[in-house]
């Protein structure tokens, strides 16, 4: 038995054991949110040696907290990106990344926002629509949801021409809080009450410019004793309904 097949069947027991120790949600039981448990959005690890068993506790779409120097092995990675865990140094002070896209007729205001976040030393990837693409617009809003889901990137800033339709699909894949925000009042609440991850804005003619709503979402943090309610009943229902059986 050569490495990779000794690594891939620790691997599965690992999973195996987790997911028996884990106390498996009733998805035909009470009514959802009734009295959730509140969970964070973010844990923190405090040892010296990352292991399996310490991810246990550990929920799908967050980020984990880990000391400088702490010791991380190949499997434990893996099973970070299977649960799509991001792993974060405590000493890493770097503003958050930014998933950024829209819809073709968006070009230049996409442009302009992307702009305005590489000023504010925000690490920002830019998934289109250009001009030239041939894709469905629907295309881009699924490249930002799923680059949010999956924790490749902990932000994401779609401009649609409808928004609806992107709030809609976005909100399908397990942990993206998306919310369309037109105005800067609206943008801060979603964020201090739902901890929101993607924000939606509407491309043509907007009330309120672009860039000072995105400005306003970015500068206001979520308030997690405020909003640990909602946020967990949020959980729940992506355990209850968005996860295979």
């Amino acid at each position: 038995m050569d490495k990779d097949e000794l690594r891939q069947m620790i691997g599965t027991v690992i999973r195996e054991e987790l997911a028996r120790l884990a106390s498996a949600p009733d998805r035909h039981g009470a009514s959802p949110c009734a009295a959730p448990a509140v969970l964070p959005a973010e844990y923190r690890f405090e040892g010296k040696v990352l292991t399996a068993m310490d991810l246990e506790a550990v929920q799908p779409h967050t980020s984990l907290v880990i000391p400088a120097g702490t010791l991380v092995s190949p499997l434990v990675r893996d099973l970070l990106a299977e649960k799509k865990v991001r792993l974060v140094q405590a000493d890493d002070r770097t503003l958050p990344g930014v998933a950024l896209g829209g819809v073709r007729t968006a070009v230049a205001a996409r442009e302009e926002l992307a702009a305005w976040l590489e000023r504010a030393e925000y690490p920002v990837f830019d998934f289109g629509a250009r001009t030239q693409d041939q894709e469905a617009n629907s295309h881009f809003i699924l490249k930002i949801a799923r680059a949010v889901s999956e924790n490749h990137y902990p932000l994401g800033v779609f401009l649609d021409d409808v928004a609806a339709g992107a709030v809609i699909m976005a909100n399908k894949f397990p942990g993206v809080r998306a919310a369309y925000c037109p105005d800067v009042e609206t943008a801060q609440a979603s964020r201090r009450r739902y901890a929101a991850n993607v924000l939606v804005l509407r491309a043509g003619n907007p009330r309120v410019p672009p860039v000072e709503i995105l400005r306003a979402w970015l500068e206001t943090a979520g308030d997690e004793t405020a909003s640990q309610q909602d946020l967990a009943c949020v959980r729940e229902l992506e355990t209850k309904y968005l996860s295979p059986p």
